[in-house]
């Protein structure tokens, strides 16, 4: 199921849930870890789950989500019943990787943020000017310190620059580069 906020500004192609879960995850795991949380793994397994609820009722933006919010209480419900069919043993242990501290809530919410900014950045370097606004939301409500500082590199940071010092040099010596025909 793909992601619906990205059709706002017409992009080409859209991360699914699971994409944006995964990468989520791996954000939590590290600020987690920046944020010296007592355990990150926790926190990385929830913010891989936390929007289980998405698969029953669809990705909305925020606009649709105006008109038609639905409330927490539902996303418990859909959360449980998801849960019920693992059995009591998985279901609890499930349950208890998704009761978080207020403080590790923030971490897990920060991450998603931060994972939507990365989203927001690969567009905007992709030429959707209007991906944008994503960015400027998202630096008014982060609230982690450790959020904050990885958020003012992702928006400094072109989205191809990881790859940019891997690639090997040009070869240059004729008889070493038809060898590798």
């Amino acid at each position: 199921m793909k992601s619906a906020g990205w059709n706002l500004i017409k992009a080409d192609s859209t991360p699914s849930i699971a994409e944006h879960s995964y990468r989520n995850a791996l954000i939590a795991l590290i600020l987690a870890k920046l944020e010296k949380c007592k355990n990150p793994e926790k926190i990385a397994l929830a913010a891989l789950m936390h929007k289980m609820h998405k698969i029953r009722l669809c990705d909305r933006h925020k606009v649709s989500a105006q008109y038609m919010d639905y409330p927490r209480k539902v996303k418990v419900e859909i959360n449980k019943d998801q849960l019920s069919l693992l059995g009591d043993d998985l279901k609890r242990e499930f349950e208890d990787i998704l009761d978080l501290s207020d403080d590790e809530k923030v971490v897990v919410k920060d991450a998603d943020q931060l994972e939507l900014a990365l989203e927001a950045k690969e567009y905007m370097d992709k030429g959707y000017d209007k991906a944008k606004i994503w960015i400027e939301r998202i630096e008014q409500i982060l609230i982690t310190n450790s959020a904050k500082e990885l958020f003012n590199k992702i928006k400094k940071t072109h989205s191809c620059d990881w790859w940019a010092n891997l690639k090997k040099k040009p070869q240059t010596d004729k008889k070493e580069y038809i060898s590798r025909i």
